[in-house]
């Protein structure tokens, strides 16, 4: 995957195991978040807006009931690995900057609740959904399944904002810590801070391509990779 961004060395034990741990929540993440975000998700549930007919949206979704009980099954173990990644870049890199490790340890926590948080609204989105197709679609079920719509569409771009901000916090200290090849660590000083540009203009309402959010997944998977594969022998030690 390229030169290192340093002379070889080798690891203690004890660092070697935290970073072949870290690879290994950085795998968790990036597969999880793929399999459920983008093969488990049910019909128009994770579009950015609701369409003009929520009924028939709503309808989808209650007829997809087990897709989208093992979507909220998939990003609640999202939810976990973004804890535990969270936690293994904090001890691999605290050494590196350990305020500002410890601020983007937070935006992690944050960003884990906000997915769980917005797995409940989905849920009852499901619901709310199922209640309707029952009972015909009436018009109070598909106002409060519209709100519900917005409400998780919304609390999913906020997290996918905190991510943005942590991870561009972590792959700079990641690069100042200079474990990963140089390619691969380029490769994520320019999928973090992209994720986070691109995340804002969505909040404030620009359309931007999803294409945009998709480098950070080869490099955590690079990352994970590497890490798992070779972090007995890495670059510079990091400490704990």
């Amino acid at each position: 995957m390229g030169e290192c961004m340093t002379d070889t060395t080798t690891y203690s034990p004890p660092v070697s195991r935290n970073l072949r741990l870290l690879g290994a929540a950085f795998l968790l993440q990036a597969i999880g978040s793929a399999v459920s975000g983008l093969l488990l998700a049910p019909v128009d549930l994770l579009a950015n807006a609701a369409p003009d007919d929520m009924a028939a949206t709503m309808a989808d979704i209650a007829a997809n009931e087990w897709q989208l009980r093992a979507s909220i099954l998939g990003e609640m173990v999202t939810a976990g690995g973004i804890i535990a990644l969270g936690v293994m870049l904090y001890t691999v890199l605290r050494r590196h900057g350990q305020n500002v490790a410890a601020v983007a340890l937070g935006l992690y926590l944050v960003e884990a609740a906000l997915l769980a948080f917005r797995e409940v609204l989905v849920f009852e989105l499901w619901w709310t959904s199922d209640q309707a197709a029952t009972e015909g679609g009436a018009d109070t079920l598909v106002t409060r399944g519209a709100a519900l719509y917005e409400s998780q569409a919304f609390a999913y771009s906020l997290h996918t904002l905190v991510f943005a901000a942590g991870a561009t916090i972590f792959y700079v200290l990641f690069a100042r810590a200079r474990i990963l090849p140089r390619p691969l660590m380029v490769l994520g000083l320019i999928a973090a801070p992209l994720a986070l540009v691109s995340q804002v203009l969505v909040v404030v309402g620009v359309d931007v391509p999803l294409l945009l959010f998709l480098p950070n997944l080869p490099f955590e998977l690079g990352a994970g990779l590497w890490l798992a594969l070779y972090g007995r022998s890495a670059t510079r030690e990091v400490g704990q």
